[in-house]
């Protein structure tokens, strides 16, 4: 892509088509959660909470299952009340999956 000189004017201004950040990451989240709407809660799942040893053997242990049982795409969120992080919220693209992976843990 040419540059752009800027001593003449030019006919063409490129504007991004959100204004601002904000409001591109919130329609990625919310593209994201419509295309993987099956959620499962998994509070008291935290570092702060569970050490970093208990944490990171735990969060590995739903990984590993899920990268050996799970075809289709995951995506762990943050579990959030009052503006408080309480725990980790996994979401799945498969009704199947997920209701596999609630039972399971």
């Amino acid at each position: 892509m040419p540059y752009l000189s800027v001593s003449r004017p030019t006919k063409y201004v490129m504007r991004p088509p959100f204004p601002n950040h904000r409001e591109f990451f919130d329609a990625v989240l919310e593209e994201r959660r419509r295309s993987h709407p099956h959620a499962v809660r998994q509070p008291g799942l935290l570092r702060s909470h569970l050490g970093d040893d208990r944490f990171l053997r735990l969060q590995d242990e739903r990984r590993r299952w899920i990268a050996e049982h799970c075809k289709r795409p995951f995506w762990v969120d943050t579990l959030t009340e009052d503006g408080k992080e309480v725990g980790k919220l996994y979401r799945f693209a498969d009704l199947y999956e997920a209701d596999w992976f609630r039972y399971r843990f």
